[in-house]
């Protein structure tokens, strides 16, 4: 399986091994970010529920788990 790691400047490195982004981290040389996996089907699903029109803007705001929108991301 490949990791994505973003280094100190936020700058993404290379794809590595889960081994050396571990390494990496422990070392310093690296931040670790949390990262939300979703499907198609997910997405869909929460913008139907909240009422969101689809754009391609809007429905990276869908992914994962949503539970509301600030007023003002959708327009009128």
């Amino acid at each position: 399986m490949a990791i994505l790691v973003l280094d100190k400047r936020k700058k993404p490195l290379m794809p590595c091994s889960e081994k050396r982004a571990r390494l990496l981290l422990e070392r310093d040389r690296a931040t670790g970010l949390p990262v939300i996996t979703s499907s198609g089907g997910r997405t869909k699903y929460n913008r139907q529920r909240l009422g969101i029109p689809k754009t391609h803007a809007l429905d990276a705001a869908c992914v994962g788990p949503v539970t509301a929108t600030t007023p003002g991301m959708c327009p009128p």
